[in-house]
């Protein structure tokens, strides 16, 4: 059984995050079936993983303030992506791998991203996502700044 509930809430979503890791460790915090086994993923593995991402959004020149999309199905990269943005001091602004073309360029130019993380390994994006990006980049002056996809980035750093 398990015991008592831990509060561990701050005055924002990072730093409640940051006392949930500290508090909960190496007990899971996010689970994900592949090919019918669990694996869990620790909160101290979340935490370093969304550690990684913030540091490599801020060495883009992502700064507290800017926004990074993330085109994604529900995916544990999703919320490590969402938290490094969030940690960054960034606005995470998420796009529907449905959505189209005209939809990610409309949301991309009204959210003033400055940063996209795709999720990698859907196969019907492979060219697709590369004409929503495209898309966007020709609307827009100022440029967007690409940063690896989600599930390499993160398979690289466990």
């Amino acid at each position: 059984m398990a015991g008592p509930a831990v509060l561990t809430v701050a005055d924002t979503i990072a730093r409640s995050f940051l006392r949930a890791a500290e508090t909960r460790g190496n007990r899971p915090a996010i689970r994900e079936k592949k090919f019918g086994i669990w694996h869990p993923t620790s909160w101290r593995q979340w935490l370093q993983i969304s550690r990684e991402i913030a540091f490599g959004l801020h060495a883009t020149g992502f700064r507290p303030g800017d926004v990074a999309s993330i085109i994604a199905n529900a995916v544990p990269e999703w919320v490590f992506a969402d938290m490094g943005i969030l940690c960054a001091g960034g606005v995470s602004s998420g796009i529907y791998p449905t959505d189209s073309c005209v939809q990610v360029e409309y949301l991309i130019n009204d959210s003033a991203t400055r940063v996209i993380s795709a999720a990698a390994g859907y196969r019907n994006w492979e060219g697709g996502l590369t004409v929503r990006i495209h898309a966007a980049y020709r609307s827009r002056n100022d440029s967007i700044e690409p940063i690896r996809p989600m599930r390499k980035f993160v398979r690289s750093h466990q």
